[in-house]
């Protein structure tokens, strides 16, 4: 896992983050304005608590080998898309929570596999919850193990 570290500084307006070059991944989500892009490096990276995406026309770009464990929300209102990421829910003291939860905008997800965790074979969740005004567009998308 990427340890949680800056190693430059994110003030003023940000059109790209890179993971884990410019921030961890917890940090990036915080400072993320709208239209920027996220590219995450190859490696793996997870968080204990699900991360919340309130901004418009974010892209968040997976190197390939990039694989993340987490839960993230779409907040209504926001919008983007998610390429080529490996994605595992979180799970964390026999609760699971989904992979992706959509609570509005409308958020591509293209060439993504997207699984729930496999070490936990009694912890329940979603891999996609969408819910309220969420649109949800999936293109080359795979599911499961």
């Amino acid at each position: 896992n990427q340890s949680l570290r800056t190693s430059r500084s994110l003030r003023g307006p940000l059109s790209e983050i890179r993971i884990p070059d410019d921030c961890d991944l917890i940090e990036a989500f915080q400072v993320l304005e709208d239209g920027c892009t996220v590219l995450i490096r190859a490696g793996e990276y997870s968080w204990s608590v699900p991360i919340s995406v309130e901004r418009r026309g974010v892209r968040i770009i997976g190197e390939y080998g990039a694989r993340l464990t987490g839960s993230l929300i779409f907040r209504n209102g926001s919008s983007g898309c998610v390429e080529n990421i490996q994605m595992c829910n979180l799970v964390e003291g026999g609760n699971a929570h989904n992979v992706i939860t959509a609570e509005g905008g409308e958020w591509t997800l293209e060439n993504c596999h997207m699984f729930c965790s496999p070490d936990h074979p009694l912890a329940f969740a979603d891999v996609i919850s969408a819910c309220r005004d969420a649109d949800l567009h999936l293109r080359e998308c795979t599911f499961g193990f």
